[in-house]
């Protein structure tokens, strides 16, 4: 066997290990900047959606409010009207209920 040509193979592989380990670092070090950047763009996203439901809930609950009040200044406004319609509404039901 040729011993010789194996000793000087050893330093040219070294080198290209060392050159591959550096460009392997390299991406690596590039992989982890680009999911930083995903992380932040994600946490951007979800703090608007979470500002948009916010948003979204308030204007549900102003909407419900004004709903509210109108049924009420509507019942006080007609109260035997209004007691009639439950009183229908609570006869349809239990009549749809005892149905077999």
């Amino acid at each position: 066997m040729d011993t010789s040509n194996r000793r000087t193979n050893v330093p040219e592989e070294s080198s290209k290990l060392e050159g591959m380990s550096e460009a392997a670092q390299e991406k690596l070090e590039q992989a982890g900047e680009l999911i930083a950047q995903q992380g932040q763009h994600i946490q951007e996203s979800v703090a608007a959606a979470s500002e948009a439901a916010q948003n979204l809930l308030q204007a549900a609950g102003e909407q419900m409010t004004n709903c509210a009040r109108a049924t009420d200044e509507s019942i006080r406004k007609h109260p035997y009207q209004a007691l009639g319609i439950v009183l229908g509404a609570g006869v349809l039901c239990g009549y749809l209920l005892s149905r077999k």
